[in-house]
């Protein structure tokens, strides 16, 4: 009997409540599980749990076997922790996030991260509903928004910048808002998740504008606001992200014609004369095929701050591409922090700082989740 590996699942059945969910987890069958309670009760020759069809109770002697199980697990995890810089990373590494994000800004990311720690597994589950992670066994989320559980770890990896947007073919049958007070006279698309709901929120300068929008069409996953905004409903406040390529493939079109990737070009600093529509980003790799990518500021959320060494001062641009149109640019919305999340432990497993440190360093590099200036 591994000791070690049936005192864990014991943990794990405890905290989810459910043998078969415990054997998802590891990769097993639940009678495998069963085993290995049945093996620590024998050999501890003591009832640990009281098993019946609905739910499953710890006896007297199975709680404080537990509260050692758990001091064990945690130092299993910190002995793991104290060699963690000397090897690869490696295991498999539970992920959670909200749907959208994880379709339009997480898996553009997961190739370069498994290639770079290849001994890591990434088991990613997607869902906008706020999870138990110790019931539901993940060991990184993602949230986007303040995170109020104070049982867990937070720390903040960037920040979601919002625009409010709708699709060109609304706009030619209503009229262009010219402030956020305008909203009032529009279909506003709200997104139910929030904790403001319908009420928006401005800022313009150092003043915090409130607005309440009224609209026929509410939901509570972003992905069905995006599908609304783009069939010409009305009008949302949502993540830049959330229309990304949509707006990159109208704007790719254009910098086709214009020749705007820059091939050749060792340093953003040698082309400063060309970045004074946008921001320079490297593309490529390796010495031949290595160049600079535009993106210019007309993608990027008004008042986004960005390294002065990458961009000049922006210049007004039009914001209309083939199917959306960004409005109010002199009105941001409030951007709102995005985080990661994990269980409260004496020491961080190696896996998943590593994977923590890699979103953190992408996203400082990507103006529509970047922090910078914010912190």
């Amino acid at each position: 009997m591994d000791k070690i590996e049936c005192m864990k699942s014991f943990v794990r059945v405890v905290e989810t409540g459910s043998f078969s969910a415990v054997a998802r987890e590891m990769e097993t069958t639940q009678p495998t599980i069963s085993k290995q309670i049945a093996a620590l009760e024998e050999y501890l020759d003591i009832q640990l749990l009281v098993r019946s069809t609905r739910s499953l109770r710890l006896t007297d002697e199975g709680e404080r076997f537990f509260e050692h199980c758990r001091q064990v697990m945690e130092a299993v995890t910190a002995a793991e922790a104290s060699v963690g810089k000397r090897v690869n990373p490696s295991g498999l590494l539970r992920v959670n996030c909200p749907v959208s994000f994880g379709q339009f800004v997480i898996m553009p990311l997961m190739k370069s991260f498994l290639m770079r720690y290849p001994e890591i597994k990434i088991d990613l589950t997607v869902s906008d509903q706020f999870i138990d992670l110790v019931e539901a066994g993940v060991d990184v989320a993602i949230r986007i928004g303040n995170v109020q559980d104070t049982a867990l770890i937070s720390q903040r990896i960037g920040i979601t910048r919002r625009v409010t947007v709708g699709a060109t073919d609304y706009f030619q049958q209503n009229d262009e808002p010219q402030t956020p007070f305008d909203l009032i006279y529009h279909n506003c698309i709200v997104y139910t998740r929030l904790s403001t709901f319908n009420e928006w929120h401005f800022q313009s300068q150092s003043e915090i504008i409130k607005v309440q929008v009224y609209g026929n069409f509410q939901a509570n996953n972003s992905t069905t606001v995006r599908e609304a905004v783009l069939a010409g409903i009305g009008i949302s406040v949502s993540p830049i992200w959330l229309f990304g390529d949509v707006l990159k493939k109208a704007e790719g079109r254009r910098q086709r014609a214009e020749g705007a990737i820059l091939k050749g070009i060792q340093t953003p600093t040698d082309c400063k004369h060309r970045a004074s529509r946008g921001v320079l980003y490297p593309v490529g790799s390796g010495q031949t095929d290595r160049g600079y990518y535009l993106l210019p500021f007309s993608l990027i959320p008004p008042f986004c701050p960005l390294p002065s060494a990458l961009c000049l001062p922006p210049i007004n641009t039009n914001k209309l591409t083939n199917k959306l149109k960004i409005i109010l640019p002199d009105y941001q919305p409030t951007p709102l922090p995005i985080y990661a999340i994990y269980r409260r432990t004496r020491f961080i497993p190696t896996k998943i700082q590593c994977f923590i440190d890699f979103l953190s360093a992408e996203f400082q590099v990507n103006p529509w989740v970047s922090d910078y200036g914010h912190k």
